[in-house]
């Protein structure tokens, strides 16, 4: 992919959910622009639309209304097999949830972009070990995902995230179950990656302990950016 100085720009995005009779406006007209090599905290109070909003930049989300596109491609106008494509190489999303897969060990599930991608097992095996090295996990890559703390299936999800050397990495509370110190850590891992390789790293927190890790805070309320100031 050729250099592109802005990662992500998102212009009066609009997305609606309908419950029944009732519409509800998760994203209103919101414009959010992240800048290539850039690691912004989306903060803001629960349910004012910042999940939704990554979402849509990470493709996984359709909407309703405006533009968003991602290191120049408009995401919502590739077809689905290309939108995959597109995500499997140049996006890595922690979910809030984890979304780790029961049947398969720790390694074979931070291996699962790299097979996507069409690399070997062995391959793909090695280089989730040498991942999970980095969040501290090791020594649990033959565990299975429910042998572990929520804190530690936090770090997996990371490490699934990161794998396959994504330009963008997009976190959904990736401390949330996380203490100080293993929290502190995995910022220092993230904002690394962004340093060393020139990444794009968006993080939705709640967690002002790692607002000092963050090029920019960009702050939500009630489905728009209403400020996107420096740290």
């Amino acid at each position: 992919m050729e250099k592109i100085d802005i990662a992500v720009k998102c212009q009066q995005v609009v997305k609606t959910y309908r419950t029944g009779d009732h519409v509800v406006m998760a994203l209103n007209k919101s414009d959010f622009v992240v800048n290539t090599g850039e690691l912004v905290i989306l903060a803001g109070p629960s349910g004012c639309g910042k999940t939704t909003l990554i979402s849509v930049v990470a493709g996984i989300l359709d909407y309703d209304g405006g533009d968003c596109t991602v290191f120049g491609r408009n995401l919502a106008k590739l077809t689905e097999p290309e939108r995959l494509l597109f995500r499997s190489k140049y996006i890595g999303f922690v979910f809030q949830q984890y979304n780790l897969i029961p049947t398969l060990t720790v390694a074979e599930n931070v291996g699962v972009p790299l097979i996507i991608n069409g690399v070997s097992v062995k391959e793909a095996t090695a280089k989730a070990i040498d991942v999970l090295d980095q969040v501290g996990l090791s020594d649990r890559a033959h565990y299975a995902p429910n042998q572990l703390s929520g804190g530690q299936q936090q770090r997996v999800a990371i490490a699934r995230a990161i794998v396959h050397d994504p330009h963008l990495i997009v976190c959904d509370e990736p401390t949330s179950a996380l203490d100080g110190i293993n929290g502190r850590n995995i910022m220092m891992i993230l904002k690394k990656l962004t340093i060393q390789n020139n990444r794009t790293l968006i993080v939705v927190t709640h967690d002002n302990r790692i607002f000092d890790f963050a090029d920019r805070i960009a702050e939500m309320e009630d489905g728009h950016v209403k400020h996107s100031g420096n740290s």
